[in-house]
């Protein structure tokens, strides 16, 4: 069985965007020198892809369409951490 959802409904002119990604938590750490005390914090950001139709009728029987693409670029990583395992951050 197959079910199939309208993702947009583009007309002549118009620009549809389809978007899909989650808020990824991405943690920054500060270090005060004086005591050694860590504050962590967590901004979310948007890791995912969106895309983008810019629709325009030639005529009844065609039209031209832009498709652009985003993706996220949301990067794993870490100073003292293997980069295959470590948590997201900037």
């Amino acid at each position: 069985m197959i079910v199939a959802e309208t993702l947009m409904l583009i007309v002549d002119g118009d620009t549809g965007t389809w978007q899909r990604s989650r808020q990824v938590p991405i943690e920054s750490s500060v270090i005060d020198p004086r005591t050694g005390a860590i504050s962590r914090s967590y901004d979310y950001r948007s890791a995912g892809f969106n895309i983008t139709v810019d629709l325009r009728e030639s005529s009844w029987r065609s039209a031209r369409m832009q498709f652009s693409v985003q993706l996220g670029d949301v990067i794993s990583g870490g100073d003292d951490l293997d980069r295959r395992s470590s948590p997201i951050s900037p």
